[in-house]
Formats: C-alpha cells, sequence, structure tokens
C-alpha cells in the first residue's frame, strides 16, 4: 500500500469518528435546572369612542365609530372582540347623556381576523356599520356629536 493511499484511509476514519463523536455529543439527553418567569399583560387603552359619521333614525347599523387602541406592552396583542364598556364611569351604561337621549345604540364587534396592536403601538380602528340610532330619535338630534365607551372583550399575546 502506498502511503497516499494510507492517509487517504486514515483521513477517512479520522473523519467518521469525529462525527459519530459530535453526534453522540449532540443526542445526549442531560439533566438540569432552569428558571423561566411570565408577565402579567397590562390592560390596553381605548380612546375616541366618537361615531365619525352621520346617523339617521332608521334603526339600521350605518354608523361608523372610531377608536384608537394603545397597546403598553413589548409584545404585539391580538383583538377579536369590542364591546360596549357599560361600567365606563363617564358614560350612562357606556353611552354619553346625549347618546342616551337620542336613542343611540352599539352593537358588539367580533371578528375571526384579530385587529393586531403592535407592542408599545398603538392601532387605529374604524367600526363601519356599528352604530344605530332609533326612530324615536328627536329632532334635536341632529348634527349631535356621541361617544360610546367600549372595552376589549377577547384577545390574546
Amino acid at each position: 500500500m502506498t502511503k497516499t493511499r494510507v492517509a487517504v484511509i486514515a483521513g477517512v476514519l479520522l473523519a467518521a469518528f469525529i462525527t459519530s463523536a459530535a453526534l453522540a455529543w449532540w443526542t445526549t439527553e442531560g439533566t438540569g435546572t432552569g428558571e423561566a418567569t411570565v408577565d402579567t399583560p397590562e390592560e390596553v387603552t381605548i380612546e375616541g369612542g366618537t361615531v365619525t359619521s352621520y346617523l339617521f333614525p332608521t334603526n339600521e347599523a350605518m354608523g361608523e365609530l372610531s377608536l384608537t387602541v394603545t397597546n403598553p406592552n413589548v409584545y404585539e396583542l391580538r383583538i377579536y372582540e369590542i364591546e360596549l364598556d357599560t361600567s365606563a364611569p363617564e358614560g350612562v351604561n357606556g353611552y354619553s347623556q346625549n347618546a342616551v337621549d337620542c336613542f343611540v345604540t352599539f352593537t358588539d364587534q367580533t371578528s375571526v381576523t384579530p385587529w393586531v396592536v403592535p407592542g408599545t403601538g398603538s392601532l387605529d380602528i374604524d367600526l363601519v356599520d356599528s352604530v344605530t340610532m332609533g326612530t324615536a330619535a328627536p329632532d334635536s338630534c341632529q348634527n349631535e356629536d356621541f361617544t360610546i365607551y367600549v372595552k376589549t372583550g377577547d384577545v390574546d399575546a
């Protein structure tokens, strides 16, 4: 056998040995301890809740509610539901007083495709055809600005 052939065979055997040693090293199980913490998400804030389209006393959902959702968390949040906030201290069962007087109502909004609010960011949302004015609304409701207080329902990270 020539020196070259011996060197080639030795090189192949050495490569096979190194490969099997590396494979054994990476596939071996071990034990140890670890630690992780989970951050409690902060609540999003919602500003706006303003009806931005004309309403007519038809009992038909034709009004648009515009709002801005702000996410204080460092990770994005996905919102699947926006609902009337009947506990808002500023309103009467979720509505400004003039909205109550004008028979304005809001339909909770649910979406299969979520509204995604970026981490430490905000998202403007327009809820089309979500606001209704009842047929009993007096003429004094014309050209009024209405506020509707909403909150998030189903949210995940």
